[in-house]
């Protein structure tokens, strides 16, 4: 059990890298509201006192800042500001937006925002909570936080027209809130795509009603070209003193500072349409006055030039809501957002005009097969008598143009409900992973993104199928195996417990009682259990029989129950702070001892003879002797017991106090020490079976994580930081009996997550992600199973049949590991390089996919390995440390360069074949050249080596004037190009050793790659992506972003593109087109690497994620597991596995052998779809 916090963070800590919702935060403008509806059950009540319409803060109450628990800042302007926070009193996480000071216009405007949004219940714009004033002044209202992007970053990511039709459902739920507003007569009056939240679960919100006025109110003499210093000082926004808004979404007449209603809303709904259809806003200029002018003077370009596919019906919708006249317009957005339901319901348009043929048209594709018969009816009539083989066979034609027509119309519906189905998919891998194959495999047989099915399904595999248990009603409370594992009992809010059949699925009521169901347990001969309630009567009830009785002594709820070793005896704690020894046999209870004010913790320790309890409001810990009563003081002088965790074998505690000390009590032996982990926080504590590990949640202003100590050795390791696991949404640590697994798991508004750790290999793997809590999880004795409750279902997880992907195949000393800077953002390739030194730095498949040969830095190992991590090859390359390695793709040939003034050349088998002397500065970087004929080297001073090695003999080509960052060979053999710290780009004709200069950047350039067929070379650097053709013409810069990694296709035609600004880019190698952005919201890349297949692209991230695309459709598998940066990235010869490096100093083994082909990949969701019933 876990304690509710018991102390809150005051303002002035705002912590960072907590994760920020995109929430806007332009203020208010001023217009007075209307007095508030009368409040419902669900209705914010705001109360205004005095006869001011606006309101002041002053009007508000007073509220209590330690209601809150500030997290952090979610975003910021300068008259205001957002905060994620969370709501202690009824716990849940909310948003707070506040003003920095009071008094004032914007004030006025403030509180006159929280009031009219709270009015607007609707389940498409946020609600809001609560609003008051601080004590010191300053208003503030909190509203729901929504977890999400916004619908202008959406657009971003759409890139076909299928996948903007298929948002077509955002922007009907954005209309029909305006509509809802509309029929309250409020209009928002600033409505864009950047105003509209689009949440992880397909949810859309409206957000931003700053600007917003009520029609029915006569306003101040504010004109409407007026615009409060509260708007966001952002570019789009107009400023102080001009037009209200955001220009490129004004209709004309709000442009013009004219008075509005409903229509100029309907506007910008139709504009929003516009950005989602073609991807770009109507108007765009290169300041806000032009983009005015444009909506004031001209037309936007047409959609029907941007989007030639576009619908008929939609180019109507967007041209009537984007009338320049507001006459001509929708009277409001109910009747545009009628318009577009009946769009995507496949209905007639009320505003498109429909010639004769295409009713007829629609008509034949609704009733095609009444149509049919008629026209073959008629057919057969004209025939038969008038037998005129003209008219038969203009009939016979009609006949087949309806058939074509209708076969065209089943196609697209078809298609349009197979991209629904993987919305659905996508949108169910994280908290249903079996419910992603069934609807695959529902996938008609005319699909044809077969690669983007099987990225669905090998995610669904990954996360870890489990079955699913259902039949409560409400919220599971507990989870417990009887002895042998065959059985689970849950107990539930509905009042019930359950005793389910894991075999069978199958479960039956062994309890009901008068209220919320709360602690099971079975006895050790697994013929009893005993189920507690929150006020009621422990019940114990004989499993084969079903005899049962009440044990009646406890007058408020039990929070801990356990029977003792022989069975006969049950011990009890309970809110009341008393412990009860209970006799099975007969009923009868007798008191051990009690708490001042209630037990809120309570585990019985091994032999049966011991109990720990921690109270609930004089929050100490007492070790009890149970047979006597007595009970001794633990950890005496402590403020506060935070968490108390037992090692079931042996009986060791670790108890968690307020001051971030854990006490450790060895219960064999009796030694006590304290383990200080200098935070403020303490979450989680648990113990392994066996005493030797500890793992708890941890956290204070700086940060924190969930950390793993090992008590034996005293090195502890963060298993998750904060960036990306909040430990105080942490309430689940549990070892499995066999000390193989961790699992932690959260209790998180909307996305709550399962991560399972195995200790001997330090490998994780996230089980599940679900908008649902995770409370409770539970091992079977055996190990064998994990039971997860998620509020009113349990997935269960065969652990024994889990394939052990990813695997750790090698693990290198980290004595030296350099440290993660805080910071993640970088703006040099060479920033990237320097977070190299000291990690493995080659990796490479060799002697036919069976083995990998890696180098180490900070070991200076060259190593042979086979798949299994048996080290067959470990060698020192070089006395005092290596400073390069380069290995040929095909494993045949690696080369490594040392401080001590040699370089050497292996073979596959990790031997060494040749050593040569170099440059007498230390060499940097390194290449061989095919075959690995030659070699090439790069030093500090800007000297470009060469080394033949048939011969031994070596030569310096040239030099450039900074140190030399890349090196590649043509693959002919014929070239050799350099590029270093000062921009300059050399191509070396390596027949006579003439080299010149191709290029100059502005800044290093740290990246070159020549194509397959060596006509173009790429080079990448601080100024973007440079290409030259090596056949005389210009070259060419791709694009401006810094790049430092570049990886041609297989066939030379694309071009692939990464670096520190976290953007994957893709082009067209002939035509020198951008082919459009893989982004999944990862960070800096530092390697690419193509299957043998040419259909997936692996990246190597700075935040410890491997990215694993299919190109086809743009998507990616995420595989986690490295702690920290991902440095190389490899696939096997075959394809069927996927080998990476990191800083961590682990190789680690991916499976990726889910079939390839359409047909292969079909067949195989088909067949486990069938095991994982849903």
């Amino acid at each position: 059990m876990t304690e509710e916090p018991g102390s809150y963070l005051p303002s002035r800590f705002a912590f960072k890298g907590i994760c920020a919702v995109p929430c806007a935060l332009p203020m208010e403008e001023n217009s007075p509201p209307a007095p508030p509806p009368p409040p419902g059950k669900d209705t914010p009540t705001l109360t205004v006192s005095g006869s001011n319409a606006e309101g002041t803060a002053q009007d508000l109450q007073v509220a209590n800042r330690e209601r809150y628990l500030l997290y952090g800042v979610v975003a910021e302007g300068g008259q205001g500001r957002i905060i994620r926070a969370k709501d202690l009193q009824l716990e849940r996480i909310v948003a707070l937006k506040e003003l920095r000071k009071s008094g004032g216009e914007l004030e006025t405007r403030f509180v006159r925002e929280a009031r009219i949004t709270a009015r607007l219940q609707h389940p498409a714009i946020v609600p809001v909570y609560e609003a008051g004033r601080w004590p010191s002044g300053e208003p503030f209202y909190a509203m729901k936080l929504v977890a999400g992007r916004s619908l202008a970053r959406f657009i971003e990511s759409l890139h076909t027209l299928a996948e903007r039709l298929a948002a077509l459902p955002h922007v009907l739920t954005v209309a029909e809130a305006i509509a809802y507003a509309h029929s309250q007569r409020i209009i928002h009056r600033d409505l864009k795509p950047a105003n509209v939240l689009v949440g992880e679960f397909g949810e859309t919100v409206v957000v931003d009603w700053g600007l917003c006025k009520e029609l029915d109110r006569i306003e101040p003499s504010h004109p409407e070209s007026s615009t409060g210093s509260s708007l966001p000082l952002g570019s789009e926004y107009t400023q102080e003193g001009t037009v209200m808004g955001t220009p490129a979404y004004l209709p004309p007449e709000q442009a013009a500072g004219k008075a509005v209603d409903e229509r100029a809303d309907v506007y910008a709904l139709g504009a929003m349409l516009y950005q989602v259809l073609s991807g770009q806003s109507p108007y765009q200029g290169k300041s806000v006055q032009e983009v005015l002018q444009k909506v004031l003077k001209e037309e936007p370009t047409p959609l029907a030039h941007l989007q030639p596919q576009v619908p008929e019906e939609l180019l109507t919708i967007v041209s009537r809501a984007m009338k320049r006249e507001p006459e001509h317009r929708y009277p409001s957005a109910r009747e545009f957002a009628e318009d577009l339901r009946r769009f995507t319901s496949g209905q007639l348009v009320g505003s498109h005009q429909y010639s004769v043929w295409q009713r007829m048209r629609r008509f034949a594709r609704q009733y095609q097969a009444p149509l049919r018969v008629a026209v073959v009816a008629l057919a057969a009539l004209v025939a038969g008598a008038v037998f005129d083989y003209q008219r038969v066979r203009h009939e016979r034609d009609r006949a087949e143009e309806k058939q074509v027509a209708a076969e065209e119309a089943e196609r697209k519906a078809t298609q349009r409900a197979d991209e629904l189905t993987i919305i659905e998919a996508r949108n169910s891998l994280a908290h249903s992973p079996e419910r992603v194959l069934k609807l695959l495999d529902s996938l008609a047989p005319s699909f044809a993104q077969w690669g983007q099915v099987r990225t669905l399904a090998a995610d669904a595999v990954s996360l870890g199928m489990a079955t699913q248990l259902k039949g409560h009603t409400q919220s599971i409370r507990a989870l417990r195996f009887s002895p042998d594992g065959r059985w689970l009992l849950t107990t539930n809010d509905d009042r019930t417990a359950r005793l389910w059949d894991i075999q069978a699925g199958t479960s039956r009521v062994v309890a009901t009682h008068d209220s919320q169901a709360g602690i099971g347990v079975f006895s050790p001969d697994g013929k009893y259990i005993a189920t507690s309630s929150r006020y009621g009567p422990i019940k114990l009830r004989e499993i084969d029989t079903g005899a049962s009785r009440d044990l009646t002594g406890h007058t408020l709820g039990v929070t801990g129950l356990a029977f003792l070793p022989n069975g006969r005896g049950l011990i009890s704690a309970a809110l009341d702070g008393q412990i009860r020894w209970w006799d099975v046999a007969s009923g009868v209870s007798r008191l051990v001892g009690s708490h001042l004010g209630g037990i809120r913790q309570f585990h019985l320790l091994p032999g049966g003879e011991q109990g720990v309890s921690v109270g609930k409001e004089d929050n100490v810990a007492k070790l009890w002797e149970l047979k006597e009563g007595s009970s001794q003081q633990l950890c005496e002088g402590v403020q506060r017991v935070r968490a108390v965790g037992v090692a079931s074998q042996v009986g060791s505690l670790a108890i968690g106090i307020r001051q971030g000390e854990i006490f450790l009590w060895d219960h064999v032996d009796g030694r006590k020490h304290t383990l200080k982990t200098g935070q403020d926080w303490l979450h989680s504590i648990a113990l392994s079976p066996d005493g030797r590990w500890l793992a708890y949640g941890s956290r204070d202003c700086n940060g924190g994580g969930i950390k793993l100590h090992d008590l034996e050795t005293g090195a502890s390791r963060d298993i998750i930081s904060t960036r990306d696991w909040d430990p105080a949404q942490t309430p689940l640590a549990l070892f499995s009996p066999d000390g193989q697994w961790l699992v932690i798991g959260e209790a998180q508004t909307g996305s709550a997550r399962l991560l399972l750790f195995e200790l001997a290999t330090g490998t994780s793997r996230l089980l599940s992600k679900t908008s649902e809590f995770i409370f409770s999880a539970a091992f079977s004795p055996n190990g064998e199973w994990l039971a997860v409750a998620e509020r009113v279902n349990v997935r269960l997880y065969r652990l024994k049949e889990s394939d052990p992907f990813p695997r750790i195949i090698v693990r290198h000393d980290r004595t030296s590991m350099p440290t993660a800077p805080k910071s993640r953002e970088f703006t040099k390739n060479s920033e990237l390089n320097e977070r190299l030194l000291g990690t493995v730095t080659t990796l490479a498949w060799t002697q036919g996919g069976s083995h990998l040969l890696d180098t180490w830095n900070n070991g200076n190992k060259v190593r042979l390995s086979n798949v299994r991590g048996d080290s067959i090859v470990e060698t020192s390359a070089h006395e005092g440390g290596m400073t390069a390695a380069y290995a040929l793709s095909d494993g045949s040939r690696l080369v490594t360069a040392g401080v001590d003034g040699t370089v050497a050349l292996w073979n596959e088998s990790g031997q060494l074949l040749q050593r040569f002397r170099s440059s007498d500065q230390p060499i940097g970087v390194l290449a061989l050249s095919a075959g690995g004929t030659r070699i090439a080297g790069g030093d500090a001073s800007g000297g470009v080596w060469l080394w033949d090695v048939s011969s031994g003999k070596s030569r310096v080509l040239g030099r450039h004037e900074e140190r030399v960052f890349t090196l590649s060979f043509s693959p002919d053999g014929h070239y050799l190009a350099s590029g270093s710290a000062d921009g300059e780009l050399r191509l070396w004709e390596l027949t006579n050793g003439v080299g010149r200069t191709v290029h100059r950047h502005r800044g290093e350039l740290s990246a070159s790659a020549f194509s397959p067929d060596s006509h173009f070379l790429a080079a990448g650097g601080s100024e973007g992506t440079w290409l030259q053709p090596l056949d005389g013409k210009e070259g060419e810069l791709l694009e401006s972003l810094s790049t430092g990694t570049l990886l041609f296709s297989a066939d030379g035609k694309q071009l692939f593109t990464g670096g520190p600004f976290s953007v994957l880019m893709r082009w067209d190698v002939e035509t020198r087109k951008h082919l459009g952005y893989l982004t999944e919201g990862f960070d800096p890349i530092f390697d690419m690497a193509l299957s043998p297949d040419g259909q997936r692209l692996a990246t190597g991230d700075v935040d410890g994620s491997i990215h694993l695309w299919d190109l086809q459709s743009g998507k990616a598998r995420v595989l986690l597991g490295h702690e920290g940066d991902v440095t190389r990235v490899a696939f096997s010869p075959d394809g069927r596995y996927l080998v990476s490096t990191g800083i961590d100093g682990t190789v680690r083994l991916w499976k990726d052998d889910l079939p390839l082909g359409a047909e292969e990949i079909r067949a195989w969701v088909h067949e486990a779809a069938q095991k994982w019933p849903e």
